[in-house]
């Protein structure tokens, strides 16, 4: 799918172009072909088409989007191979989140049920100048359903073969002639894909709920309010954290979890270990819960020639009590838990002035503050036992700017610049198992100022067809490592170092033949510094998995995107959007051997003790296919009565990529394909539509991650060091089918 096939779309005299897409996200409203970056815009209706319900499921229609694990701390997916490898309080995404012009904490998951929105926009590369410290990587811009003086109103109704439930209705009315109202909400309700031996029923799905209402109040053309409310509320169950399945590889099914006293092998699961293999063994069933609510205030005055000034406040609570099952089978020794759950407070106030978009010279310029409060307690009394709080406070204050000329009618300069200050700091509780009482706390603070901007060149050779490049520079900000409970233990923490990213771009946006092709094409190179990650050690079954956050020196990343859409004929539409994406380790000195790994393949013991494969140069970044693609085919005709016949072709491709840091060869995931389709009735207004759709249609299986959980089990003598991977899939990576049916009036 391309930008130009799957967007929002003006208006258009002449009905068989592609129509001009607007896009918000650089804080005020553009026309997509004039921005100089590279842009990808999704519409509500191609998200439900698509089966995209999550945030992490964007990476299934948009090339430039990597999806990440979100077994522990919900994270946002990656950019051009860029992916938040950290689940540490005190680190923010590489990819920032905005939703109706608020930027999300990173811990926040407000934005992970899609049903409620208008659109979605994906800037690819740094987005530093406007949106600020964990905008690295790029930013995902969610737009949701505004008020309106014409009232309306639509229902949403799906149920699929695989037992998810999704109903959504929305509805705005005016309440006087300056006063409008709107409200939506939802409900995602799917089973999940996973099945318990000891338990009945299916596992690792979810039970999402929300509401969303909006008021809006436009006394006079000039000046506008708009106050929004919400609440989000998502339950989820899933398999084991460590060890317990579900298994897919076991190479030696003698092989038995080392802490089972009881020695119970492999071959005693009541299941086959097997590719697909979609069970898992245990008496406890894991939960991970999260609950978001806010409020949010926005003020929008004309002020005349000089444009429009605008102040947006917010506050928001969010909630992720989590309960992680360690080791689900055997049940002996007792099986094991441990418990979090993160609370995040978070307060904003932005105060900007857009000009008037005519004229040779446009601006923006702005300032805002937020005020980010993240509790998390942490306990495992049963095995590894531990008993923390800990605490970590981010403030920020940051100026922006940024403006473009037309110095002649057909080249544009745009340049930008931001100016923030972060002040951070946290304290680590020490507890006792047994009492709770804190027997040590470790704390600290930090301050730090840093620069970020952008330059930009467009060149015109047509309304419809120009080239651009663009250079871009962001910094992170220092962060704390609150993972690593052996320095806290001890003493104060010290701040990682910021990462800073350079970033060059180029590319051309083109319409032709009357605008019926739309094809763009880009090519981008990013080098980034003090890159944060978080690596897991788990050599030692001993003890619980070491987690610790690294500057791991640097990463680089490079490729090539593009974006064709074709309307051949009115109703009928041919899209295809692909990336080319090398992601790869410039430098990491000193990095740990991955599980299993041998001096023959590359261990070394090291004088001081313990082991490394040294610098891991040329290593892929984790999660990162260098090839990824779609292409669709959207159909629609009238057959009389005032019904028209609907039909949609997508096809998805990845190439390989390996999940682990480290380099593990077991955690690779060979390339594949998924193909959907879908066929439907829709009346010729749009007020009514009943689609039949089968997703994953040749039921291939796939992973998201693979866990190798081999170190947690020993082999008897005389047998081979076991092999034993666990599998953790996706919502598309089995076949399902289903039903959809829209009303609107």
């Amino acid at each position: 799918m391309s930008v130009a096939a799957h967007a929002q779309q003006a208006p258009q005299d002449g009905g068989g172009d592609t129509g001009d897409i607007v896009v918000t996200a650089q804080k005020r409203t553009e026309n997509v072909q004039d921005v100089p970056k590279q842009v990808d815009v999704l519409s509500s209706e191609v998200l439900v088409s698509a089966g995209v319900t999550r945030l992490n499921e964007l990476s299934n229609i948009s090339p430039s989007v990597t999806g990440s694990d979100q077994t522990q701390n919900a994270r946002a997916p990656g950019i051009r191979g860029i992916v938040s490898i950290a689940n540490s309080i005190g680190v923010q995404s590489q990819t920032g989140i905005i939703v109706d012009d608020i930027p999300l904490p990173t811990y926040s998951t407000l934005a992970n049920e899609l049903t409620d929105v208008q659109r979605v926009e994906v800037f690819a590369g740094p987005q530093s100048t406007l949106s600020g410290r964990n905008a690295a990587g790029g930013i995902i811009n969610i737009v949701t359903r505004a008020p309106s003086f014409t009232p309306s109103a639509d229902f949403a109704f799906e149920q699929t073969t695989d037992e998810q439930t999704r109903f959504n209705v929305f509805a705005t009315t005016p309440v006087s002639n300056t006063v409008a109202f709107s409200v939506s909400a939802f409900l995602n309700h799917w089973a999940g894909n996973l099945r318990n031996s000891e338990k009945p029923g299916k596992f690792g799905g979810w039970k999402t709920e929300g509401v969303r209402a909006k008021l809006l109040w436009q006394p006079s053309e000039a000046f506008s309010a708009l106050l929004t409310g919400y609440y989000l509320s998502t339950d989820r169950t899933a398999g084991p954290f460590i060890a317990g399945g579900p298994y897919f590889r076991a190479d030696n099914p003698a092989a038995y979890l080392t802490l089972d006293q009881g020695r119970n092998p492999l071959s005693a699961l009541p299941y086959t270990i097997k590719n697909g293999n979609r069970t898992f063994t245990s008496e406890q069933t894991a939960t991970a819960d999260t609950r978001d609510k806010g409020l949010s205030l926005r003020l929008d005055l004309d002020v005349g020639d000089l444009g429009t000034l605008s102040s947006i406040t917010s506050y928001s609570k969010s909630a992720q009590p989590r309960a992680d099952v360690f080791f689900g089978y055997p049940d002996n020794p007792a099986t094991f838990f441990a418990y979090t759950d993160v609370q995040t407070e978070y307060k904003t106030q932005e105060i900007r002035l857009a000009s008037p978009s005519s004229g040779n010279l446009t601006y923006l310029v702005g300032a805002i503050y937020t005020d980010t409060a993240i509790d998390q307690p942490y306990v495992r009394r049963q095995v590894f036992p531990v008993n923390w709080l800990r605490y970590v406070d981010q403030k920020s204050f940051a100026v922006f700017g940024r403006a473009t000329w037309q110095f002649t009618d057909k080249d544009y300069l745009t340049g930008g610049l931001r100016y923030q200050h972060d002040k951070q700091d946290y304290r680590w509780d020490f507890r006792n198992v047994a009492t709770d009482a804190v027997t040590r706390t470790s704390a600290g603070d930090s301050g730090y100022g840093f620069w970020g901007g952008e330059a930009s060149l467009r060149h015109e050779f047509t309304p419809d067809v120009s080239i651009y490049a663009t250079y871009s520079r962001a910094e992170t900000g220092e962060a704390y490592d609150v993972e690593n409970n052996a320095a806290a233990s001890i003493g104060e923490l010290v701040p990682l170092e910021s990462e800073t990213v350079n970033n060059i771009e180029a590319g051309m946006k083109a319409r032709f033949f009357d605008r019926r092709v739309t094809f763009n094409i880009n090519g981008f190179l990013a080098n980034y510094k003090n890159y944060q990650v978080q690596s897991i050690d788990s050599s030692n079954p001993g003890v619980a998995p070491v987690i610790r956050l690294l500057a791991i020196g640097k990463v680089r990343t490079r490729g090539v995107e593009t974006q064709l859409s074709f309307r051949a004929i009115d109703g009928l539409t041919l899209s295809t959007a692909g990336s080319y994406t090398d992601s790869y380790i410039v430098d990491y000195p000193g990095a740990a051997c991955y599980q299993g790994q041998t001096a023959a393949l590359g261990c070394m013991a090291l004088p001081q003790g313990g082991t490394s494969q040294g610098n891991i140069a040329g290593h892929r970044l984790p999660n990162s296919p260098r090839w990824k693609g779609t292409a669709s085919v959207d159909y629609r005709t009238p057959i009389g009565g005032g019904v028209d016949i609907t039909g949609n072709i997508f096809y998805r491709y990845q190439s390989s990529v390996i999940y682990d840091l480290l380099g593990n060869p077991n955690t690779r995931q060979r390339g594949y394909g998924v193909l959907n389709l879908r066929a439907g009735l829709a009346s010729s207004d749009s007020g009514w539509s009943l689609d039949f759709f089968v997703n994953n249609v040749t039921n291939k299986h796939f992973l998201v991650g693979i866990g190798d959980a081999s170190n947690r089990f020993t082999a008897p003598a005389g047998t081979a060091a076991p092999t034993t991977l666990v599998a953790r899939y996706d919502r598309a990576s089995f076949r399902y089918g289903g039903v959809r049916a829209t009303l609107s009036f």
